[in-house]
């Protein structure tokens, strides 16, 4: 399952305070008992996208583990239970049907049959229907499930755990022309007249979550991986979009079973792309389903694939679907295998910086989440539900996880781990302990301290790297030093088990070591044979940690220009941006305009904008017109928006109304000029916005948001409308935040309240969820009685959590004083006066210090 590409988790986006992750209600959760266990699903069904039911026949065929059995208990929520044949009676309350059997099993492995004839309405989980209506009439009209996490007794009854695993098959009776996917190979399909039976089977075990239905008008393309079937449905008329979008899914496959040694597990793979679908994707076995939002068309593909999203989805057919975590608490071996699988996905596609920066955006996303919303271990049993588990910590951090494990053991003794994990538990459950023994097993390697610290321990390492050099020892001295702070309870600090790489260049020759970290602070003389040019510590960031580096200037600078990995150069980016010098700045905007890595360029970009000065501004001025990589030209573009400055707001202007080759640049742009808060803002994003058309109307999202940096209340009005039903929903989440930032910290901030509140009924989560992030800047404590009724009654847990966050810092009641706006405006010019002062000063430092020697006159008498 991969987020909505919306990265609705993101703590940033959130607003919230950093707090605990336990929530009201948090417990530990074991799994449940299981004294029979299911053998094999058939479902049934009949399903009305009208009429918005379902209903048929559950049949269940379930093996007893010990003699004596006659009460067994299922999975059935809100949902009429009409009949259960092969029990002597039943009862239907509180979500399960108690079954008791007509006599007791006589001996384990006894099989044990049930027919359970259902009905279900319009469920709120599980199952859902969609299709248009008066704001959105050309929507599809479909039906699509989605079971993770526990969520398929909401659509047929089951025993519902992730370690009970069944085969299963699905007949599927649907009005004609409609269609009707399910897990496995379309084994039958039967002509009724006015209906369709569509018959799937799928004879490899895989847990109830993994179950899937999707009914609806679909076109289907077809492709092949060797004799692999690979398909692919869309809406018909979006053919070209799918082709784009999953066209490179074949070329995966034969990836991830290289790289594995393990086959792909089923006899097809299918992916279909539904409207509204509440997650990314959802890697249904065999049978993926995808977000609508993710087909693109070609100026998108500029800069944006799904590449992504679809080796993520097609990852987990191997990590989740052919092995799967035993309980909700190890789902980091579902969702950190499949997000680093696509990273490896981009080193196989697109080579290793790509690979590397993906990586590093991975790292950034989990720091954010740690430093600004909770920290918690990877695996934990303490939660409310389990989808508070699905955060940056189980995919990001997961990731990072697996990517030090695949450093630390190498290739061969990785990948091979890996094939013994995946060989062994094929078809069953799966725990950390199953993957810390294959890798110690094929390594003969003791991992178990690595494990209890990166996965069971929270955290990361903060780390300084000092550096100086003894001339006369001819040493190099390394110190560095770990910073991080107790966690809350703690008594002291958690001090990691480090294996840092090294890179020392003196001149042509290249020093490499590895230094071990255990201490507080360690110092590392090392050997060299003269003053060096280069000391690159950790070059390709394999350790996942926070760094500062206290290098000198010429070193870093060096570091950026000449060093081969990229995460080195973005390294010295990062630290030079606080050595804000015209040396730093001119080898900044070297790196920018030259780099031959866009993701360099990018971060080049927005250390320059962190300087803040008129220097770095006149610098990323010029480089404007002269960065041709989409996505680095963007980071250009939000940096501009550092300034308060008619020069930055007339380059973004210039570039919004002229418009660019790339959609997000655009919408980039359009942000990035509300943020100066120039007098031409607000008619220039008026403008665009009434006229600009985009894929996903990220352009008009773009200039919402900006209209609510502008901060002027003359745009209220402007932004309300686009907040309506009916209107693009990546628009209408931009209008949320935008009326809450208009409003924040004004008198104004109540009545946006109340306004917002209107769309507090609607169903559809990402407006939830926007409307929750509006009340968070507003901070207003009139907002509680329906953020409260949200916590009570949204529907999905991450509505739930969310609201309840949002509801712990309304209660806070932590507000900031009156004025804060325009005291900060005030604070930022002169902090921009002070840096134009300093970089004159510079300016005349670096001239005397040029200024030639006056010639020399006739020697004294």
């Amino acid at each position: 399952m991969e987020h909505l590409h919306l990265h609705l988790g993101c703590a940033r986006c959130l607003g919230l305070a950093r707090g605990p992750f336990d929530l009201t209600g948090s417990k530990e959760h074991y799994p449940p008992d299981a004294p029979f266990l299911p053998a094999h699903i058939s479902l049934d069904v009949r399903v009305d996208l009208e009429a918005k039911t379902l209903e048929g026949v559950s049949a269940l065929a379930l093996s007893a583990v010990r003699p004596g059995l006659r009460e067994l208990t299922l999975d059935a929520r809100e949902m009429e239970v009409r009949s259960v044949e092969g029990a002597a009676s039943f009862t239907h309350e509180g979500g399960k049907i108690h079954v008791t059997l007509p006599e007791p099993t006589r001996a384990a492995g006894q099989r044990v049959e049930l027919w359970i004839r259902y009905r279900v309405v319009n469920p709120r989980l599980g199952l859902y229907f969609v299709g248009p209506d008066a704001g959105y009439p050309d929507k599809p009209r479909q039906a699509w499930t989605q079971s993770q996490d526990d969520d398929a007794p909401y659509w047929f009854p089951c025993l519902d755990a992730p370690r009970l695993k069944a085969t299963s098959e699905v007949r599927c009776t649907v009005k004609k022309g409609l269609r009707a996917l399910s897990n496995g190979a379309l084994i039958a399909q039967q002509d009724n007249g006015d209906t369709v039976t569509w018959h799937h089977r799928l004879d490899v075990p895989h847990s109830p979550y993994l179950m899937t239905l999707v009914v609806g008008e679909f076109a289907e393309l077809k492709e092949q991986h060797g004799a692999l079937p690979v398909r692919y449905f869309v809406t018909p008329g979006r053919e070209d979009e799918a082709r784009r979008s999953f066209g490179n899914t074949p070329r995966m496959i034969a990836f991830f079973e290289r790289i594995l040694g393990v086959p792909y597990p089923y006899p097809e793979y299918t992916q279909v792309a539904v409207a509204d679908f509440v997650f990314g994707g959802m890697e249904n076995t065999g049978c993926t389903t995808q977000t609508d939002r993710t087909l693109h068309d070609e100026r998108a593909h500029l800069d944006f694939t799904s590449d992504e999203l679809v080796a993520h989805e097609l990852a987990h057919q191997w990590f989740g679907d052919l092995v799967t975590c035993r309980t909700w608490s190890e789902a980091w071996l579902n969702e950190g295998f499949a997000t680093y699988f696509a990273s490896l996905w981009y080193e196989e596609d697109k080579g290793k910086e790509e690979f590397l920066y993906d990586l590093w955006l991975h790292a950034r996303s989990y720091f954010d989440e740690d430093g600004r919303r909770y920290r918690r271990p990877i695996v934990t049993r303490r939660y409310q539900e389990p989808i508070d588990l699905f955060d940056r910590h189980l995919y990001e951090k997961g990731a990072r996880v697996l990517h030090m494990l695949r450093v630390e053991l190498g290739d061969t003794l990785f990948f091979g781990g890996l094939k013994r994990y995946l060989q062994r538990h094929a078809k069953g459950p799966v725990t950390t302990d199953d993957l810390c023994r294959a890798l110690e097993e094929e390594s003969g390697r003791s991992l178990e301290r690595f494990f209890d610290d990166w996965v069971r321990g929270a955290g990361h390492p903060e780390i300084t790297v000092d550096y100086s050099y003894d001339a006369d020892a001819g040493l190099a001295l390394i110190t560095i030093k770990q910073e991080q702070r107790a966690d809350e309870g703690a008594r002291e600090p958690r001090r990691w088990h480090l294996s840092v790489p090294v890179r020392i260049h003196c001149g042509d020759q290249v020093i490499t070591q590895t230094l071990k970290v255990e201490r507080d602070s360690e110092r590392f003389p090392v050997a060299v044979p003269k003053r060096p040019t280069r000391v690159v510590v950790d070059p390709d960031d394999g350790i996942l940690k926070t760094v500062k580096l206290r290098l000198p200037e010429e070193l870093l600078i060096a570091q950026l220009k000449e060093d081969p990995s990229c995460m080195a150069r973005i390294r010295a980016a990062f630290a030079l941006q606080d050595l804000p010098t015209i040396k730093s700045q001119d080898a900044l905007f070297h790196a920018l305009c030259n780099d031959g890595f866009w993701g360099v360029q990018a971060d080049c970009a927005t250390a320059l904008g962190e300087m803040k000065g008129p220097r770095a501004l006149q610098l990323l001025l010029d480089a404007l017109p002269r960065v041709k990589h989409p996505k680095a030209r963007r980071a250009v573009v939000r940096a501009l928006g550092n300034w308060r400055n008619d020069d930055a707001a007339a380059a973004l202007a210039g570039l919004l109304e002229q418009g660019d080759p790339s959609y997000f640049a655009e919408a980039d742009a359009a942000t990035a000029l509300g943020r100066t808060r120039a007098a031409n803002a607000v008619p220039t994003l008026k403008r665009v916005l009434d006229s600009r058309q985009s894929w996903l109307d990220v352009v008009r999202a773009g200039c919402v948001t900006g209209l609510g940096e502008t901060r002027e209340m003359a745009a209220y009005d402007v932004v309300r409308a686009w907040a309506a039903h009916g209107k693009p929903i990546n628009v209408r989440m931009a209008a949320f935040a935008a009326m809450a930032r208009l409003g924040e910290n004004r008198a104004e901030a109540g009545e946006i309240v109340v306004e917002l509140e209107r769309y507090a009924g609607e169903s559809d989560f990402r407006v939830l969820y926007a409307l929750l992030g509006a009340a968070q800047t507003l901070n207003e404590p009139v907002a509680l009685g329906w953020v409260d009724r949200l916590m009570r009654q949204g529907p999905d847990g991450r509505i739930k959590r969310r609201a309840e966050e949002v509801a712990r810092t309304l209660r806070a009641g932590k507000r900031p004083p009156e004025g804060i706006d325009r005291f900060r405006e005030e604070l930022d010019k002169l902090k921009e006066e002070n840096r134009g002062l300093r970089e004159r000063v510079q300016a005349l430092e670096a001239r005397l210090e040029k200024k030639p020697e006056p010639a020399a006159g006739p020697k004294p008498s």
